[in-house]
């Protein structure tokens, strides 16, 4: 559970940037038999780009996926080797959510490989149901369940933005 890629990413930082909440959940309730500093370290793990895994639940959109690692001990504060925090990390939910959009269908053996794994890998997988028609009707996408807002109210009650007068800036 504890092991990362060669590139610094833990089962958090693939969960929240494939969009899993649940895997992200699981993790988390995991981590309670931990000691608050291994806890918090294992939650706070940056991978070789300096991004942590609320950074990419932040990208994601999903704002279980954030209260989930705000709840096990992120911390909102943390910047990437670019400085952007994952409050900046919001504003790139446009271009990831153009990657799932623009996700080529796949067949079944091909969904098993994984996608999203390389920090710098673009590709994200959509597995269209075998039993599926094309009466079916348009597929449902995932850009319904966004909740941008959500996520940032979020990470300003658990101290994303600092006090004083140019909070935002510093933030951004």
């Amino acid at each position: 559970m504890f092991k990362v890629t060669n590139e610094g990413m833990s089962v958090l930082h693939i969960a929240a940037r494939t969009r899993q909440p649940n895997i992200v959940a699981l993790f988390c309730s995991r981590l309670t038999a931990l000691g608050a500093e291994d806890r918090t370290a294992f939650v706070n793990q940056q991978t070789t780009e300096g991004e942590t895994a609320l950074h990419y639940a932040c990208c994601s959109g999903r704002p279980e996926t954030v209260r989930e690692l705000l709840e096990a001990g992120a911390d909102p504060r943390i910047l990437d080797s670019g400085n952007r925090s994952p409050f900046r990390a919001c504003a790139q939910f446009e271009a990831e959510e153009q990657l799932w959009s623009g996700r080529k269908k796949v067949t079944r053996t091909d969904y098993l490989h994984a996608a999203g794994v390389l920090v710098h890998d673009h590709q994200r997988p959509f597995f269209d149901p075998p039993n599926r028609n094309d009466n079916y009707g348009v597929r449902d996408t995932e850009h319904d369940t966004v909740r941008l807002d959500e996520i940032l109210d979020l990470l300003v009650c658990h101290g994303a933005l600092s006090p004083g007068k140019n909070c935002l800036q510093e933030t951004f």
